[in-house]
């Protein structure tokens, strides 16, 4: 791989700065989609940006597998002689830029896993139904009503059984009120169990049923984890008829699902007509509405899940109704680590690019490079091909950064007018935890390690290297910075020429701790905010993808986008999902980058001290 060490004094016109025109890409695509949202024009807002972001996020689909695996195949080649030839250095550089990666991808899963900055937000894919049952008839005094209703999302139904009689209802399925049963009044316990088992999943307390009252077995939460709820609640229907409008219909709201958020209930004009009402079988959201005005539930506040909408001659005047909501986030399918593992080698690899399976892929274009650079000259030829289609790739990687500005005003006005001003909230969050692991990782653990393993004071080696990480932060590229790290790292910090000019380059070509970082943090939020639940192994398919994606980010500005779908088609998340990023990417490309850099410095100076290489003079 071919690495330019020249700069260019030349200066580029304001209306050719590509960073400008995606910050200008960014504010419009927040005004107007925040514009569109408040003023109601959201649903067409969005629509007519659908296209163009749809477009951009396939262009970048587009130039994934070929960008990676010719970065890496190139990569591995050019630097295996230098590898074998230098031995030990070699070895040490290889452990500790994947070291450090996957420390920085842990503390961004740690860090995304504890803060949470998209649950809450609701889930644009949640698992989520409505069950709207209108109170017009009351059973006779001398007996009661009662119903279930099954919120337990569950691939079979459930059962029902008194612990002193029949079975009273059988498989019950998810989202169903069940007709009512007649019931002599009196004490009575009810037991749940799973139809297709026979297993007890619940046995509930002993409760007294009056007579010439309605009542609702509510089940919710799910069983597996642990999670399973359930209420018998007396439907009040003296209370919910009483003085009632002839041109008002009054509302029961219950919020059976424990594992979504709030649900809150707006007008045609996104304004909210009750406080959020969180999940609690016991206690219903009660409200009561014109007949005329359309409402809607939205799972979240101020989010664009809709659960439903209500329009103005759905729900009758003058009359009473329940209305449940059962759901689930999504839960995606469990992956043991023993498949993650056998997933990396692939069985065909041409299979497996056309299908775009990334690890299997990475794990070959690894394998290829390195034999290309141990097969000597016969292998060259080979070699500047990849070369030479590395450079093609990134050329026509360049031409679709290009139009990066209409792709994030797209997805970014699309995001804010189907989310509203909540989406606001949850980028600062994201950001924020971004910003978080970065600061944790450059500023504790790799002074860290500098101090005890290269036995340098990190104030005066980060002094020394000043310069290099202020190129970083303004240029967004560990290529373009690499000529001011050599320099400094030599003259300034006191690394050896032998050292420096072998560790600092296979960093910026391979050392991307801060884009690693990023991308697992990334990934995780996109998953939050869809509603997906990643399991352990799904989120061992995202470090091992976010610390090898990392190795293809090619060190130039805002190539981890590109890598960012690739790791979000690793887990099967949505790949539009780039869209409720892609408008800071860029802010925050400056940050990681210069994290990128600081590690390849640290790297340096942790190396050259093993070697003994190391002129503790110069950072006097």
């Amino acid at each position: 791989m071919t690495v330019d060490l020249s700069t260019s004094s030349r200066v580029v016109p304001w209306y050719r700065r590509q960073g400008l025109w995606i910050a200008f890409a960014m504010i419009a695509g927040f005004a107007g989609g925040l514009a569109a949202s408040l003023t109601g024009l959201g649903p067409n807002f969005a629509s007519w940006l659908d296209l163009p972001g749809r477009i951009f996020i396939d262009l970048l689909k587009m130039v994934i597998v070929p960008l990676v695996f010719t970065s890496i195949v190139v990569g591995v080649a050019s630097l295996g002689k230098d590898v074998s030839r230098l031995g030990r250095i070699g070895g040490r550089t290889f452990f500790y830029y994947f070291s450090t990666t996957g420390i920085a991808v842990t503390i961004g899963l740690l860090l995304v896993n504890w803060v949470e900055p998209g649950v809450g937000s609701g889930s644009q894919d949640a698992n989520v139904e409505t069950i709207v049952e209108k109170h017009d008839a009351r059973p006779a005094p001398d007996v009661a009503w009662l119903s279930v209703v099954n919120g337990i999302p569950a691939a079979t139904g459930v059962d029902v059984v008194t612990l002193s009689g029949p079975t009273l209802f059988q498989n019950v399925g998810f989202a169903v009120l069940t007709a009512a049963v007649v019931l002599p009044p009196g004490p009575v316990r009810f037991a749940v169990r799973d139809t297709a088992t026979g297993k007890p999943l619940a046995t509930l307390p002993e409760v007294t049923l009056v007579g010439g009252e309605t009542y609702r077995l509510i089940l919710g939460g799910r069983p597996s984890t642990g999670t399973l709820s359930y209420s018998v609640t007396k439907v009040d229907f003296s209370a919910l008829n009483s003085q009632l409008s002839a041109d008002h219909v009054r509302l029961r709201v219950i919020h059976v699902a424990p594992m979504l958020p709030a649900v809150e209930v707006v007008d045609q004009t996104s304004s909210p007509l009750t406080t959020p009402i969180a999940a609690d079988l016991d206690t219903p959201g009660l409200l009561e509405l014109p007949s005329n005005l359309p409402w809607t539930l939205r799972l979240g506040a101020g989010q664009k899940p809709v659960i439903r909408k209500f329009t103005n001659d759905e729900l009758k005047p003058g009359a009473a109704y329940s209305i449940y909501i059962v759901g689930q986030r999504q839960k995606a399918e469990p992956t043991k680590l023993i498949d993650v593992l056998l997933g990396m080698v692939p069985t065909n690899i041409v299979s497996s690019i056309a299908k775009g399976d990334v690890l299997p892929i990475i794990f070959f274009a690894l394998l290829f490079g390195l034999a290309l650079s141990l097969v000597g000259e016969s292998g060259q030829p080979v070699i500047r091909w990849m070369d030479g289609a590395f450079s093609a790739v990134m050329k026509i990687t360049g031409w679709v950064m290009w139009i990066a500005p209409i792709g994030v005003f797209a997805l970014l006005g699309k995001v804010m007018a189907e989310m509203g001003p909540d989406a606001l909230t949850r980028l600062f969050g994201y950001m924020a935890t971004v910003l978080g692991g970065l600061f944790i990782h450059g500023v504790i653990v790799l002074p860290l390690l500098l101090y005890f393993f290269a036995r340098v004071n990190p104030f005066r080696f980060a002094k020394a290297m000043s310069r290099a990480l202020a190129t970083a932060l303004a240029t967004s590229s560990s290529s373009a910075t690499l000529p001011v790290t050599l320099e400094c790292a030599e003259h300034k910090a006191g690394v050896s020429n032998r050292v420096a000019s072998f560790v600092i380059p296979l960093g910026a070509t391979v050392n991307m701790d801060g884009t690693a970082l990023y991308e697992a943090v990334a990934a995780l939020f996109i998953a939050q905010i869809y509603g997906f639940d990643l399991t352990l192994g799904q989120q061992v398919v995202v470090f091992l993808t976010a610390t090898l994606a990392a190795v293809g980010a090619a060190g130039v500005p805002s190539a981890g986008l590109v890598t960012m779908v690739m790791v979000l088609r690793a887990v099967g998340l949505p790949e539009e999902g780039i869209g409720l990023i892609v408008g800071v990417d860029r802010l925050l490309d400056l940050f990681r980058t210069t994290v990128n850099v600081w590690g390849d410095c640290v790297g340096a100076a942790i190396i050259a001290r093993t070697e003994g290489e190391l002129d503790d003079t110069k950072l006097q």
